[in-house]
This record gives structure tokens, sequence and C-alpha cells, in this order.
């Protein structure tokens, strides 16, 4: 078989996550990167006649697997623990900045773009590869690099859509200037691979990583405009969190008005993002908690920080030069840090549930058609008998694909709004 056939069983068989990795491997520009709006997601379009079917799309594509052995390539030598639901580390912290603005504008504690501030004003790196919303269309990401303070700060935030981040490296290998990458757990493995296959960028000294538990894709901001009666074109910028922990979504318009969604609303991650619009391959994600970084930050979501409203972070650090950098920032007094237990990463993130239930979806997908059982591989002991909920949860999410279903969908949505109500009320009683 062709290598190239092998990419597009990925597109063809929806797994492609769009992070734009075979785009950057490729050396004769065959491949491009589109958005497609009726899918939601970023898309590789390939010309064959330019293919010379090298196979280097292949080798860094992060929907196919990764032999987790070949990290001992990085510098991660003096690795004191590994845990096989947060991957090797040597330590876990609970924090936030100490910039109180920042840190109550970010998504949790602003520790990332916090980090990624010193790393620039310390001279560590010349820039930081981020993410932003783009200026003339702000419901559509982007990648850039930043090179000052007020560059990290926009791209600040979660962007709780899909980004091509890793279309930005094409080229970057050959530039001599050190860099930062924050990316989610499908950029950072992309990187990982092209650092490993290709040998390139090795000047990407640093990576932070987002834990994620999914990205919804395009048709969820389409969704979430359509349901508030908002013109897309009337948008001037969109901000995914901020104003304090959890936060909200803040839609500011043209017109100088503002809407905000709760982060917990039906409309937001209380109902909506939470059971629709997931891309195929992150309902398949292995690497929820990003251990390909050398460090990986996420919310605090564990009962201690339940009365928190400004933000707070866990990270887990992972490599002797990201833990020589943590405390250099506690020391300067630039963030706040204290030691965790693996576990209170574990119960924030509830990674027991969340990866028993992907290995069972796994199972349910590759029973469903066996052409995806070279693309998926399955544990042994999933549970292919007891798919029920697998088989209701993609058919609930096949649902958001088609906009004829959307009504649908709000009207479960106000059945859950309704719910928490009255189960809000029964507890009071």
């Amino acid at each position: 078989m062709k290598k190239i056939n092998i990419l597009r069983e990925i597109i063809d068989n929806r797994l492609c996550v769009g992070c734009g990795s075979c785009f950057s491997a490729c050396l004769n520009n065959a491949i491009m990167i589109d958005l497609k709006m009726d899918e939601g997601i970023f898309i590789p379009s390939i010309n064959e006649d330019l293919c010379a079917d090298c196979g280097r799309c292949v080798q860094v594509c992060p929907a196919l697997e990764f032999d987790h052995l070949k990290l001992s390539c990085f510098d991660m030598n003096s690795i004191e623990s590994s845990d096989k639901l947060i991957g090797n580390y040597i330590k876990c912290y609970v924090g936030y900045s100490t910039d109180q603005n920042l840190r109550k504008n970010s998504s949790s504690g602003g520790l990332v773009s916090e980090l990624t501030r010193f790393l620039l004003t310390n001279e560590y790196i010349s820039g930081a590869i981020l993410a932003k919303m783009n200026a003339l269309n702000p419901l559509v990401p982007e990648p850039f690099i930043a090179k000052s303070e007020n560059d990290v700060l926009l791209g600040a935030g979660s962007k709780y859509c899909p980004v091509p981040m890793n279309s930005i490296l094409k080229n970057l290998g050959k530039n001599k200037e050190n860099y930062a990458f924050v990316g989610l757990p499908c950029h950072i493995k992309g990187l990982r691979k092209m650092q490993i296959n290709n040998r390139l960028y090795d000047n990407i000294k640093f990576s932070l990583g987002l834990v994620c538990n999914h990205t919804p894709n395009f048709n969820s901001l389409k969704f979430i405009m359509k349901t508030l009666s908002i013109d897309v074109s009337s948008v001037k910028s969109i901000q995914f969190r901020g104003n304090g922990w959890p936060g909200q979504m803040n839609i500011n318009l043209k017109d100088g008005s503002n809407i905000s969604v709760p982060y917990f609303s039906e409309l937001y991650w209380g109902f909506v993002n939470a059971w629709f619009f997931w891309p195929l391959r992150c309902t398949l994600c292995k690497d929820k908690i990003n251990t390909f970084a050398d460090i990986s930050f996420m919310d605090a979501w564990h009962r201690i920080f339940n009365s928190d409203n400004i933000g707070t972070s866990l990270i887990i650090v992972r490599s002797e030069m990201a833990e020589s950098i943590v405390n250099k920032a506690k020391i300067q007094g630039k963030i706040v840090l204290e030691e965790v237990d693996s576990k209170m990463v574990v119960d924030s993130q509830k990674l027991q549930d969340y990866y028993s239930t992907v290995e069972n979806r796994r199972s349910y997908l590759v029973s469903s058609n066996k052409s995806l059982k070279d693309l998926i591989p399955v544990a042994e002991n999933s549970r292919s008998n007891l798919n029920l909920y697998s088989s209701l949860f993609y058919f609930r999410n096949n649902l958001s694909q088609k906009e004829k279903f959307w009504p649908t969908i709000n009207f479960l949505r106000l059945i859950a709004s309704q719910y928490k109500k009255i189960k809000g009320h029964s507890n009071k009683l």
C-alpha cells in the first residue's frame, strides 16, 4: 500500500485531528490544511501530482499510535516516577500566577501564560508558539509566534475549537532561535513525532501541554451563536474563558455590547459541549493528560478548590529542565506553587473512568467497522459486550453533525436545564 493511502484512510475515516503536522512535514508542498465548515474541523487535502509518497506525513501523524519508549530520546532520563495514568513525571504541583489580573482572566490560574512570559523575559526563548483568534475572522483561531509580553496575553486562555497549531512549524526547523510551544496532547504528540522521525525542531526547547478532554468542533460555536440569535458577522471578538473561575464565554459585538455564557451553562460546558460536537478522533484519545509535554497544565477540578472563584492550576512537571524553570519562577515571585500527591491529579481529572470509557469506545468502533482495526488499537480487556453506552454516545454525537437535528439538541438542553433546577431545589429541602 502506498504510504499516502494510509493518510487518506485516516482522513476518510474521520480520524484526523487537523493539527497540521503533515502539512509541515511534507517537503514537496503536496499537503494543504483546509477548514471544512460543514464538518467543523481542519482537514488536509493532498495533491498527488506533487506527492513523492515518502511517508513523512504518516510518520508524524498524531492520530496514529506512538511508542512511549521513544521518549528516551528527550531529556527525560532523570524521571523519578512513572504512573500508568499520568505518565512519567518528577513532581506534581498546585499553583497560580501572582499577577491577579492574569490569574482572573486566564482559564485556570494563569500559569501557562506566566511561565511563557518568564521564559521570554529571561531570554530562555526568542518566541513562544501560541494560538490566538484571527483578527479578521474572530471565530477562527490561528497559531502565531509571541515575541513580547503583550503577545503572550493575546494567546492567553483556552480556545474551545480546532486549531492547526503544527502548521506554523513548516519552516521553523531551519530557524536558529529557540522557542516554547504551547499545545494540546495531539499537537505535542505531532511535534514529538517530528522531532524523533524527522530530526527537526530541536530549537523548540520547551513544550507546555494543555490537558484536554476534547475540543468541540466549529459547529459548537455556530450552534451557540444561532441559539443566542447572534449574527456571526456582528462578532468583534470572543473569549472562551475569563472573568474568574471557572469563568464564562464572552462574546463582544461590533455595536459595543457583550453577551456572556457561564462555563457551566447548559448552552456551554454544562451540557452542549460536554455531550455533543465531538470530533471523532477526540472520542478515542488516550492522552488526555498530555504525557509528551515537559509540563502538563490543567484546571484544579478537585473538591478542595470548589470555593475558588479566581483560578488555580494543577501541573505535572516531567523533566529536570522544566523543574528548574518552575522553581526559578517561584523564587522570583512570579508564581505560587505547592507540591501535591499525584493522586490529586488523577482524581481531579477522573482519569481512571476516562481511559476506561475511551477503551470501550475504541472497542465499539472497531467491532462496528473492522477496517478500523489497523488504525485504532484496542486493549484486550475492553468490554466490547458492554457497549450500549458507546452506541448511545455516538448516536447522540452524530445528531450534532447535521444542523437539521439542532432543534432536538436545544430541546434536550432545555430539559437538562429544568432537571438541574429541580435537582437544585430538592437539594435545598
